[in-house]
């Protein structure tokens, strides 16, 4: 059996295999065609990581820009709990 799945991705075969806490799983033999990228590809890579970098510090920052005086109630809430 010979399976073309995708572009660069070649299936010649199934199995299934049991793992050592008893899980089965499956495996294929499977080739893989690979190539360098081109230059759009590796741009739009770069680009698409400074976005996802970008959201994840926005997303930081949102979370802890607390006001001050949230911060002074919360370090008083603190206290009487020691």
């Amino acid at each position: 059996m010979q399976r073309h799945l995708a572009d660069s991705v070649f299936e010649a075969g199934r199995s299934a295999a049991t793992t050592t806490d008893g899980q089965s799983i499956l495996v294929a033999d499977a080739a893989f065609t690979l190539r360098d990228a081109t230059a759009q590809e590796r741009a739009l890579h770069v680009l698409d990581t400074a976005v996802s970098a970008a959201c994840a510090a926005h997303a930081i920052a949102q979370s802890v820009s607390t006001p001050m005086s949230n911060l002074s109630a919360l370090s008083r809430g603190l206290q009487r709990h020691r």
